[in-house]
């Protein structure tokens, strides 16, 4: 049986996400979704920040998944100056999350991450299946 936290990751996995670095309470396009409730309790868990919209028909990127998935397990990287992947700058938001990802065997090892190409269901599954064995 799948947990309640488990259940919800999924679920916002099938939406995209916006994961950005302020926090908002408000989602200004989801009234007509029958996601909401899932929506908003990955709000107030803090694993989806946004500006005032959520976007659910835009896809989600590959460090927006890690980042949620990153969250909703509890874990929130320090920052590091470690080169993990040639595409993400070392002063980015994305690389403590990235480096965390790849020092634990949650991403494959390789040259470029390619942050802001589109994640699909297989790579997302593998993500959480890796997050929730790893450690």
């Amino acid at each position: 049986m799948l947990s309640k936290k488990l259940k919800t990751v999924l679920t916002i996995f099938l939406f995209p996400v916006v994961v950005l670095a302020t926090e908002c309470t408000t989602f200004t396009d989801i009234d007509s979704s029958s996601y909401q409730i899932d929506i908003l309790a990955g709000s107030d868990e803090g694993w989806i920040t946004c500006k005032d919209a959520f976007e659910p028909y835009r896809e989600t990127n590959r460090i927006e998944a890690v980042k949620m998935v990153l969250v909703a397990s509890g874990v929130n990287p320090s920052a590091t100056t470690e080169q993990c992947f040639d595409d993400i700058p070392t002063d980015s938001w994305m690389n403590p999350y990235a480096c965390y990802g790849l020092n634990n065997n949650l991403l494959v090892d390789r040259d470029n991450f390619l942050p802001a190409s589109s994640i699909n269901f297989a790579e997302a599954s593998k993500l959480i299946l890796r997050s929730m064995t790893s450690g």
